[in-house]
């Protein structure tokens, strides 16, 4: 299927995956079957479900009168050829993810510049900020600077394990290093109620480190200097967190289970590259003897074994299940059996569609709704082991890893700060921006729930994080794990921006 609202000529569409075809072999040549290097941050696409293409041979119109078909018969004839489920990665940046259970992959783009605001002067340009309120009821509504004042006085650091604002200053650091290496004229986000720029993002940024000294004694800063966009109708928020898994650097016997890095023969295209018309849509493939064929599922990696033996294998696990849930995650920490441990993070994907466990027990009624979470999975697959393995090769969807720092990363190449990172769509909440959220976190077998009143900081993202969800970074480790996979509770949310930052109106 074609992307709906994207019209694309059948010709263009030949050329596009003609050229892709010779970018993607030349690609594999120069890289002579070696391993590409995981650690630099690349372009890489979202959640790229089925992908089915044929020779390109086969591709080519019959006759001239093929290229001057309606659009409809040219997209029946296309379809025969290729089916994509490609979402537009003008907006991403750095961190595509599917999830079950608040569960991340991991992907990489610089593609977020393309969403520049309006060229040159002929036409008036709204002041960022001054956007059109919210359609039917929704969207950023500016608040009273009394509001913004009762928000902020019932913010409680301590409920996010702050003991002092000065203690946001290292992660607000963070989100202004790569805020300030965008480009500050263009737009960080667009809407009909909102449209901000990147360098009222840094100001806001800077403004709020430079208070962090006083907010201590004089919390009623944040409402004079900042204005307050209620989000209406508010937000849902989910957890996520980074496991902590046994493994080791060889196999040896109780460790079988291997984590790869990203394969040389995966192929990345940008089909924009080639074709106008094909814009922010990208194919996830490999070549195989002159063809273009869609890259390996989990049942041909695991199943199949088709890697093995290319030297891909990075680390080897005790636990299929904690295998598949560390890609859930995408990354984590390894536990090794000297006691140290070794972090790996998001490197690649196959470009196929996620199907998460809860998901899959849920639609064949093995596992009832109110229980369908990480727990129970594990539950019931100890309970009926034989059934793992055809279950986990229902999700397509394969991540690859490269060793990391110890921190859990985030999509802006940073360490993410539990209880105060979030992934969110940038569309809605643009990476680097700070907000106020409410949510009543849910209680476990460690403990009751708590209510968390607080700052947030957009520091990740991920394909299954979607418009008004939030998922919230909780940590690492099972504990993490216990709360992370429960939370699924309804957030108010207040967008922070400077009031001097609003005044200003770039020129694009």
């Amino acid at each position: 299927m074609l992307i709906p609202g994207h019209s694309t000529n059948l010709g263009d569409l030949i050329l596009a995956l003609a050229l892709a075809l010779a970018l993607g072999l030349a690609g594999c040549a120069a890289q002579s079957g070696s391993p590409r290097d995981t650690g630099e941050a690349e372009t890489l696409a979202q959640a790229c479900p089925d992908v089915t293409l044929a020779p390109l041979a086969d591709l080519a119109p019959a006759s001239g009168d093929a290229a001057q078909a309606s659009e409809d018969s040219v997209e029946d004839m296309a379809s025969l050829f290729i089916r994509v489920n490609l979402a537009p990665l003008a907006d991403m940046e750095a961190l595509a993810r599917s999830g079950e259970d608040g569960g991340l992959d991991r992907a990489f783009s610089d593609a977020l510049d393309d969403s520049a605001g309006p060229k040159g002067g002929s036409k008036k340009s709204r002041a960022p900020g001054a956007g059109r309120a919210g359609l039917k009821g929704k969207g950023f509504v500016a608040v009273s600077e009394s509001e913004g004042l009762a928000q902020t006085l019932g913010l409680d650091p301590a409920a996010q394990g702050l003991h002092s604002w000065m203690e946001l200053k290292k992660p607000l650091e963070r989100s202004l290093s790569f805020v300030s290496g965008r480009p500050q004229n263009r737009f960080a986000v667009v809407r009909p109620d909102l449209t901000l720029t990147w360098g009222q993002l840094d100001q806001s940024l800077r403004l709020l480190l430079s208070l962090l000294p006083r907010l201590d004694v004089e919390p009623r800063l944040l409402a004079r200097h900042f204005v307050w966009y209620r989000y209406e109708p508010g937000a849902t928020m989910t957890g996520y967190y980074a496991p902590v898994v046994d493994a080791s650097l060889s196999p040896k016997a109780g460790y079988t289970y291997p984590l790869y890095a990203p394969p040389p023969d995966m192929v990345r295209l940008n089909l924009g590259q080639f074709s106008g018309k094909l814009k922010d849509q990208w194919l996830v493939a490999r070549s195989d003897q002159g063809r273009v064929r869609p890259y390996y599922t989990r049942k041909s990696i695991d199943g199949d074994q088709v890697l093995t033996g290319q030297g891909l294998e990075i680390a080897w696990l005790k636990s299929p299940l904690d295998a598949f849930y560390l890609h859930v995650q995408g990354g984590g920490k390894l536990r090794l059996p000297d006691g140290s441990t070794r972090a790996v993070g998001y490197a690649g994907d196959n470009g196929r569609p996620f199907t998460g466990l809860a998901a899959i027990l849920l639609r064949e009624g093995r596992l009832s709704r109110e229980r369908a979470n990480m727990d129970a999975v594990r539950e019931y697959f100890a309970d009926h082991p034989k059934d793992l393995r055809p279950a986990m090769f229902q999700n397509e969807r394969y991540i690859f890893f490269r060793f990391t720092d110890q921190e859990q990363g985030g999509s802006m190449g940073k360490p993410l700060t539990p209880m105060l990172s979030l992934a969110t769509d940038p569309s809605l909440l643009p990476p680097g921006c700070v907000f106020a959220m409410k949510a009543d976190l849910p209680g476990t077998k460690a403990g009751p729930g708590q209510a968390v009143s607080g700052i947030g900081l957009a520091q990740d993202r991920g394909a299954a994080i979607k418009g008004r969800r939030l998922d919230y970074y909780i940590g690492e480790g099972q504990e993490a794990g216990d709360v992370a996979q429960n939370i699924k509770t309804p957030t108010a949310i207040h967008l922070l921006v400077s009031r001097e930052a609003l005044l200003q109106c770039p020129m694009q």
